[in-house]
């Protein structure tokens, strides 16, 4: 289990209401890290919240999965203010979480890039909007199975730390439709997902960190409230207050 206390030290691992918590790697010094969050509904038979974090070469420092839906938020930030990782989440269920985390203030949070576009230029609208032939899968696969120029096997960009994620990676793959008519199928009817019975939450939110990674050097970091070396700095008060728009004109108080 853990806690928050002053200056935010950490107790790691562990089981939390409604799922769970591992690090596998502390937050060092002078390291940027990139979270992917993908989202559910809370339904005890349903999806998982899901969380990974992987540092700027790859490899995997901790995760979060469990079912919490609405409360997500209020376990995922204190994770989020440890690491302080750039977020990149998809933003059709997790839109509400997205926008806590935004309005909380401080949170480094990816907005969406038009891909089909030759400058893909960013958009004013939170997260990953997943759509027919985006780039979040193909990049993945890419990372985890990259190839030389004869088409041989080199090392895996990524390092999965977690058995659970890397179970449902060795599950994942690209599926037909339930009572799809197999004399005309074709392969735009499948979809990328776990099979019948399995999760592919994790899976995800690896997806999303490794764009979080791809990404990370285009978006800026929030700027913070206290000056570097100011007593407001050194006593943790950025941690506490932080910009509420993106005018900086308003100052809100964040909340467990």
């Amino acid at each position: 289990m853990f806690v928050i206390v002053p200056k935010l030290s950490f107790i790691p691992s562990g089981s939390i209401q409604g799922g769970r918590f591992t690090q596998f790697a502390p937050p060092q010094a002078g390291q940027s890290y990139a979270a992917g969050l993908d989202f559910s509904y809370g339904l005890a038979d349903g999806d998982y919240d899901a969380c990974v974090i992987l540092d700027t070469e790859g490899t995997q420092v901790a995760q979060m999965v469990g079912r919490w839906g609405d409360s997500f938020y209020d376990v995922l930030s204190p994770v989020l203010r440890y690491y302080d990782p750039f977020i990149v989440g998809e933003r059709q269920v997790g839109l509400p979480t997205l926008r806590r985390l935004y309005d909380a203030g401080g949170h480094w949070l990816y907005f969406h890039r038009d891909d089909a576009r030759r400058g893909r230029p960013m958009r004013d609208a939170l997260g990953h909007h997943a759509s027919r032939g985006d780039l979040v899968l193909p990049h993945l696969r890419a990372a985890i199975s990259p190839r030389d120029e004869m088409g041989g096997l080199l090392r895996p960009l990524i390092t999965i730390r977690d058995a659970e994620l890397y179970d449902q990676m060795c599950k994942f793959g690209w599926f037909l439709p339930k009572g799809a008519d197999l004399s005309s199928v074709d392969d735009r009817d499948r979809k990328a997902s776990a099979p019948p019975g399995e999760h592919d939450d994790l899976v995800m939110g690896l997806a999303y960190a490794w764009q979080a990674v791809q990404y990370l050097p285009q978006f800026e970091r929030p700027k913070p409230v206290c000056k570097p070396g100011s007593f407001g700095q050194i006593t943790g008060h950025d941690d506490v207050f932080t910009p509420a728009a993106k005018s900086g004109s308003a100052l809100s108080r964040r909340s467990f």
